[in-house]
């Protein structure tokens, strides 16, 4: 199915629409996504739930349609990517950014504080910054990686089979109740849960689990701030 041909039923708002429309174009062009988020974004745009979540979203007055959308895409992606990482410890990227920038640091401090190498190389302060600012971006991309691993962290038991829902779960109340007011934001997340993760009949979310999970959570937090 191309990204054009998604049969958006009439009730998905229209902003909601065109990013996930967005979306699917560039995971069916990509090879680094996980393979899964083709099956995530038709499941988002067309199960007869999500009916019921957009309902619910009118209790978000400051959580647009096209945010939701945008934000439940990537929380589940970087639940699953977390947990693979957590897991597999010893998978490592093809390129490590914060290696490389550390590499280029010491070049670049060691032509800095060598001027016979400088000379012998025919290496000038132009080049010095060029090399300076290639550094700065892998530094950067290193910093943006640090965040991802902030966003929908697995629990500590990453091997459990629900640990990416878990963490899923978890992070879109933590970014919902922000938003909230006086609603909790129960209900739709377990909608969300049950459709990104195409959850079967006796693994479904509901409000009273999602609240225990969020309890679970409240509970441990005190007893280890009570032992430090």
């Amino acid at each position: 199915m191309s990204s054009d041909k998604i049969q958006f039923p009439s009730w998905v708002p229209l902003d909601a629409q065109s990013i996930c429309t967005n979306f699917y174009s560039v995971a069916q062009g990509s090879s680094d996504l996980i393979p899964e988020a083709l099956e995530v974004l038709q499941r988002l745009a067309m199960r007869i739930e999500m009916k019921d979540a957009w309902t619910e979203l009118k209790h978000f007055a400051d959580v647009s349609p096209s945010g939701l959308m945008l934000w439940t895409f990537l929380v589940w992606l970087l639940a699953t990517r977390n947990r693979l990482l957590r897991k597999y410890p010893h998978f490592k990227p093809e390129r490590d950014d914060r290696e490389l920038a550390s590499k280029a640091r010491v070049v670049i401090d060691a032509l800095r504080t060598d001027p016979a190498i400088l000379a012998e190389a025919s290496i000038t302060e132009p080049i010095l910054r060029a090399l300076e600012r290639v550094a700065a971006v892998y530094e950067r991309r290193a910093k943006n990686s640090d965040v991802l691993l902030r966003i929908a962290p697995p629990p500590k038991k990453a091997g459990a089979s629900n640990a990416d829902q878990i963490a899923f779960v978890y992070e879109m109340c933590k970014w919902l109740g922000r938003k909230a007011g006086t609603r909790r934001p129960y209900i739709l997340v377990a909608i969300l849960a049950n459709v990104v993760f195409n959850a079967s009949t006796d693994e479904q979310w509901d409000p009273d689990k999602v609240k225990q999970l969020l309890r679970r959570k409240v509970s441990k937090k005190v007893s280890q701030a009570r032992e430090h």
